[in-house]
């Protein structure tokens, strides 16, 4: 039965296990704000008590973000297109609100993902790349390593994220070395 508000312009109303609280990427279909205000409609405990969810499970989450990246790069590859690539680093603001709720197999494949788009023009994994520093950039040059994309570096959140992915924020002096 279809009678939650949504913020979906398209379907104005859903049911309970298709609609979610928080504010999702991708498009999936959140409960209307006014419904969880408290003030007008009702509160999100109530919301709760109704069944529905505050954020849509997280294997269907990971596997959208795979998707979604490989959306990216096709569209990247494209002379016709230009993504926004900062869409990207909402994800990963997203998932660092989720960090706890990662399994280890979850996880895994978010590090793997192939999202951090850097200063060569290209997509790579978290621990491949460095956070941009225009100092380090302007220095060595973005022909030495990898550095992501300013967008990033202003998502502090997105940040965290790829820190807990493993990206450093400055070359070690072995990797220095073996650039040069």
């Amino acid at each position: 039965l279809c009678f939650i508000p949504t913020t979906d312009a398209e379907q104005v109303y859903c049911d309970v296990s298709s609609c979610f609280i928080r504010p999702q990427p991708f498009g999936i279909l959140q409960i209307h704000p006014g419904q969880l205000s408290g003030l007008r409609y009702v509160s999100s405990a109530v919301a709760h008590r109704m069944g529905v969810q505050e954020h849509p499970p997280l294997d269907d989450m990971v596997e959208k973000a795979r998707d979604y990246c490989d959306i990216f790069h096709e569209l990247m590859e494209s002379p016709d297109h230009h993504a926004d690539v900062s869409k990207l680093a909402d994800l990963m603001q997203y998932f660092d609100t989720r960090l706890s709720e990662f399994t280890n197999d979850q996880f895994d494949i978010v590090k793997s993902l192939r999202w951090v788009y850097t200063t060569r023009k290209d997509f790579v994994c978290a621990a491949d790349a460095y956070i941009r520093s225009d100092a380090l950039v302007m220095h060595y040059g973005s022909h030495l390593f990898d550095f992501a994309d300013e967008c990033y570096a202003e998502n502090a959140r997105a940040v965290a994220l790829l820190r807990e992915c493993g990206m450093q924020s400055w070359p070690t002096a072995a990797q220095f070395a073996t650039a040069m």
